[in-house]
């Protein structure tokens, strides 16, 4: 079926195989439905990437990144293990040594320390909403979010300000890809 507005002209009729299938798409449906909820390039790409001291929290307690595979190649690597998340505990579904790049050194006034990549995001709770932040775009005083299952914390203590931004050289890193939710916790912070 075809519906056109008054005054449109139909010079050309093509057969139902010619024409776009809206299951064509699904490939950037998830992407753009992302983006939608917040969701960056960095998150869909797997560029956003952590220094193998940090540490990630399993279901099974502290363990760095580094230790979950090889830093031989920077393919994408089978991983299925339960990790803390903003979302709850979920499971990730792959894990990759990405090469080595340029990363910054981010400590908050509850000491928590997070070496990562520019584009590496980090939710930040300002004006009254959170939202996901490139890294070289967080300042110092941004607040932060600690994951609430953090030992020692009250439900309210769920948030931390930046103390400083430091350059930390070009280092090793790595990244997850998670099965629901894009987020993880990293020392401690989403």
């Amino acid at each position: 079926y075809i519906a056109t507005r008054n005054n449109i002209q139909v010079s050309e009729f093509r057969s139902a195989g010619d024409m776009w299938k809206w299951y064509e798409t699904s490939e950037s449906l998830t992407p753009m439905k992302l983006r939608s909820l917040g969701i960056s390039d960095a998150f869909l790409s797997g560029d956003a990437c952590l220094t193998g001291d940090t540490l990630i929290s399993t279901e099974d307690g502290l363990k760095r990144i580094d230790s979950f595979g090889s830093d031989k190649s920077t393919e994408w690597q089978e991983l299925r293990i339960k990790m803390d998340s903003r979302i709850g505990f979920q499971y990730s579904t792959h894990w990759r040594y990405s090469g080595k790049k340029q990363t910054y050194k981010i400590k908050t006034a509850r000491g928590n320390t997070l070496k990562c990549t520019a584009n590496h995001q980090l939710l930040v709770f300002h004006n009254g909403e959170f939202s996901w932040v490139r890294t070289d775009q967080v300042k110092i005083g941004d607040l932060l979010c600690i994951s609430p299952r953090t030992e020692h914390l009250k439900d309210s203590e769920t948030l931390t300000p930046i103390v400083s931004i430091e350059d930390n050289g070009i280092q090793k890193v790595y990244d997850f890809s998670m099965e629901n939710d894009p987020s993880f916790v990293a020392n401690g912070l989403i």
